[in-house]
């Protein structure tokens, strides 16, 4: 694969139950600072999962896509994103599981 080749990602999230709210007020003002400040970033977008009892940790999803992997590599370096996630941590209900693909089609 090419160096320049687009970079797909899809981070899932487990968020403590009743911080939900507090996580995405989080996640969204870094989202509009990634969107407004990175433009190697195509797509940074939020989901949450449609089954939730409120009992248990909601699992969230970013789904993110890179013009290339030095976009990808740029953004963990990029100073709102050393500010906000330290600010998430507390509010995550385990380790997120991250994966990343080479673009196809």
């Amino acid at each position: 694969m090419s160096g320049n080749a687009i970079v797909g990602g899809i981070v899932r999230i487990p968020v403590q139950p009743g911080k939900e709210k507090d996580f995405e007020e989080v996640f969204m003002a870094m989202r509009a600072h990634v969107l407004a400040r990175e433009p190697g970033c195509n797509m940074y977008d939020l989901y949450k999962a449609r089954s939730q009892d409120g009992k248990t940790a909601a699992t969230y999803v970013v789904m993110e896509q890179w013009a290339d992997q030095a976009a990808l590599d740029k953004h963990r370096e990029e100073p709102h994103m050393k500010a906000g996630l330290p600010k998430l941590a507390p509010l995550v209900a385990g380790t997120p599981d991250s994966q990343f693909f080479n673009f196809i089609s």
